[in-house]
Order: C-alpha cells, then sequence, then structure tokens
C-alpha cells in the first residue's frame, strides 16, 4: 500500500510503494507539500507502475520498465500541477505501446493543422498577408508529398531544409525564401506553444543569405521637396497626401496606418496620437511634432469625416492604380532618386518608397541617441500585442528628441 513520508530537509512529500518488478520498496518525491495532493500522486504512481509492469505478461527487461516507471512518475506530477502538454502525454503514451507491440495513437495530421493555422491568420490578417501564408503553405505541404498526411510530429528540419532548397533553385531571392522558412516557423512556433509538438524543426533550419536590400531614408530637404510637389499639383487629394507624408516623416507610419488614421486618435490637448497599428496590432503613442500638430488643426474644422483622409482611405494600396505606386510617381516628378534595381527574379526593387519615411523618423531618432529599446516602442518593432506605454520621463526625452525634427519650411 502506497504512503507518504517527509525526508529531512524537505517540506514536500515522498511516496513511499513496491516496484512490481524488483519488490523492493522505493520512495520517490511528489514535488509537493500539500498532504491530500501528494496522497493523490502517489496513489497514481502505485497505479502507474502496476499498469506499466504488468504489461499483460509481455517480455519487458527490468530496465526499461524502470524508464518506464520514472517517466510516469515525472508524468503524474506534471498532469496534476497543470503542466503536461499533449505531445509529452502522446510521446509517453506511445513508448507503452511500442513495448507492448501496439500501433502508436497517431496525432493530428501536417495538413489538417498548417489548414487550421492558416485559417486562423486569415482571419487576422490583411488580404495580401493571408495570401501570402497561404502560398506559402500549399507549396510546403506540396514538398512532404505523402508525408503532409501523416501526424505533425513527423515533420523534420530535413523536411524544412528541403523546402527552403527548392524554393532557392526556383530562383526566388534569399530575402523571400528567409520569409517563407520564417512562416514555417511561426506554425511550428504555434504548435509547441499549444504542446502538439515538443520541437520546432524549423529552429535547426539556416535561413539563406544574402539579398537583403534595404529602404533608403529621405533627407529633411527630399521631404520639404516631395510636399512642394504635392502642393504644386493642386489637385483635391493634396492636403491629404501631404497629411500621410507627414504622418511618415514625423510619426513613422506605414502608409496603410497613415490613410486610415481617425480624428479620435489625435489628442491636441497632450500633444500626441494614438493609434493601433495594422500589421502588429500594437497600440502606440507618439508625441506631435509643432508642424504636424499646426497642419492637422487646420484640418480639424475642414474634415467632418471621421477618418482625417477619407480621399485616400477608400483607395487601394498596392496595385497599378493604388496608392504606393502613385507616391512612387511623386518621388519622380519631385526630382528624387527612386534607386530602382532589378531583383534576380525579374522584379523591380525600390529603395525610396512611402516606408522610405518611417526609415527615415527611426534615423533621425538613433541620430538624437534614443536607446533602441524607446525606439522599438515608439514605431512598434516589439513582439508583444499590447500598447507601448511609456513613463513621463521617456515620453518626454520622445517629445525633446521630435522636436529636435527639422521643419520642413
Amino acid at each position: 500500500m502506497a504512503s507518504l513520508h517527509k525526508r529531512d530537509g524537505s517540506d514536500n512529500w515522498s511516496c513511499a510503494y513496491t516496484d512490481p518488478l524488483s519488490g523492493r520498496r522505493l520512495l520517490r518525491t511528489t514535488g509537493t507539500s500539500d498532504k491530500s495532493q501528494a496522497m493523490e500522486i502517489c496513489l497514481k504512481m502505485e497505479s502507474l507502475a502496476k499498469k506499466v509492469v504488468g504489461v499483460e505478461n509481455r517480455a519487458v527487461t527490468v530496465d526499461a520498465a524502470g524508464e518506464m516507471i520514472e517517466a510516469a512518475r515525472t508524468l503524474t506530477i506534471k498532469a496534476i500541477s497543470g503542466k503536461l502538454s499533449e505531445a509529452e502525454g502522446r510521446e509517453f503514451i506511445n513508448t507503452i505501446l511500442e513495448k507492448s507491440e501496439l500501433d502508436p495513437i497517431k496525432g493530428e495530421t501536417v495538413e489538417a493543422y498548417l489548414k487550421s493555422w492558416l485559417t486562423g491568420k486569415t482571419l487576422s490578417k490583411r488580404g495580401r498577408t493571408s495570401e501570402r501564408y497561404a502560398t506559402v503553405i500549399k507549396l510546403f505541404l506540396s514538398s512532404l508529398g505523402k508525408r503532409a498526411k501523416m501526424p505533425l510530429s513527423v515533420v523534420s528540419a530535413r523536411d524544412v531544409e528541403n523546402f527552403r532548397d527548392r524554393r532557392l533553385k526556383d530562383n526566388l531571392s534569399p530575402t523571400t525564401v528567409k520569409l517563407d522558412v520564417k512562416i514555417i516557423r511561426s506554425v511550428f512556433n504555434a504548435a509547441r506553444k499549444q504542446g502538439i509538438v515538443l520541437t520546432n524543426p524549423a529552429d535547426a533550419v539556416e535561413l539563406p543569405e544574402g539579398g537583403e536590400k534595404e529602404r533608403a531614408p529621405f533627407t529633411t530637404q527630399e521631404v520639404a521637396l516631395l510636399i512642394s510637389e504635392i502642393i504644386d499639383k493642386k489637385s483635391p487629394w493634396d492636403k491629404e497626401w501631404t497629411t500621410i507624408v507627414l504622418l511618415g516623416y514625423y510619426v513613422g507610419m506605414r502608409i496603410g496606418d497613415a490613410v486610415t488614421l481617425p480624428w479620435e486618435a489625435v489628442d491636441f490637448n497632450i500633444k500626441t496620437i494614438t493609434y493601433t497599428q495594422a500589421k502588429t496590432h500594437n497600440t502606440l503613442t507618439v508625441p506631435m511634432h509643432d508642424e504636424l500638430e499646426n497642419h492637422l488643426f487646420k484640418l480639424a474644422d475642414d474634415t467632418p469625416s471621421k477618418l482625417i483622409c477619407p480621399r485616400l482611405a477608400s483607395r487601394r494600396i498596392a496595385g497599378r492604380s493604388g496608392l504606393s505606386l502613385e507616391f512612387g510617381k511623386i518621388i519622380k516628378k519631385a526630382g528624387l532618386d527612386s534607386m530602382d534595381s532589378q531583383r534576380k527574379s525579374g522584379r523591380k526593387f525600390s529603395a525610396r518608397t512611402f516606408h522610405s519615411l518611417r526609415h527615415s523618423f527611426t534615423s533621425f531618432l538613433a541620430n538624437q541617441g534614443i536607446s533602441d529599446e524607446i525606439r522599438m516602442k515608439l514605431t512598434g518593432h516589439t513582439s508583444k500585442d499590447v500598447h507601448q506605454r511609456y513613463t513621463h520621463m521617456e515620453m518626454g526625452i520622445l517629445q525633446a528628441a521630435i522636436d529636435k525634427l527639422p521643419s520642413l519650411k
């Protein structure tokens, strides 16, 4: 009969029970000082030991049975404390079944899990991003072949490497393939966190080197030329284009966030803009520069819409008639170099785009000595989906730094 005992110097109860194999009395810690919980664990230890060793008269070595008993003890403690994952439980049960010459339990298939993950991402991501995910998932499943119908846990680092190598052989840029592997890595990170797999096979896969092409920032004089070109057009869109350029340069906004910014995000009383990034879902509060504040204040009475830029918000960002392409035309008409180059795939890459305004913003903060941590908070480059709050001291530092941004006039 199992019983509880306390060892000298230990607060936790230990369980004493008879080993059915050797007949010896064993003493194992329950990992808890709660007596009732310890007894529950102890009785389960004894019960599992009998089940493992019984194996219905099958041939099991003493060493193998001993290992299984020890594993059962560890998993029992985890289960009662609520820390046991699905993958750990399945692995243990499959070990017992293997020793018993029985078929293992099959988990969720690779195909089923990846499609379920994709459905969740499709609901939470914008169209182009979800399409990108869907393409990668489809190609990865294709590279697995029949293995896609097997349990998720069978996917190995070699499978991910084969997928990476196939993509590189298709003459895709290293940057594109890096993103492909990172997407697969995200899938298995989610599965690992859910306890469906114990490890992430993509973590062991090296990303391809080279191919990095960065956006080039605009200087203050160049941003002023962009604004001048927009105003000279004298179109009904000029105020809105001026607004989003100022938001990109003085707040570091992406074009999608700039065109959909509502008036309620602007607080003239404390001179800040608070908005949620579409890409990261982080909510940021950014101090306003005087020039941006004055521009928005003049617009406030002229814009009855909930959005600051309702006309631009109604248009697509990508595509032949999209805002990104139109901004590229503004760059060239302003007499600036868009720094175009050709990728290996034949597609054009422009180092100067609307996103370059964001680079100008972050570069200026770095030059002003703003720490990496605060810059990451300010631009939303964080892994947590939470509102990035600042201390009063940090906000004062940020406001002082942004006030030093040169005026465009």
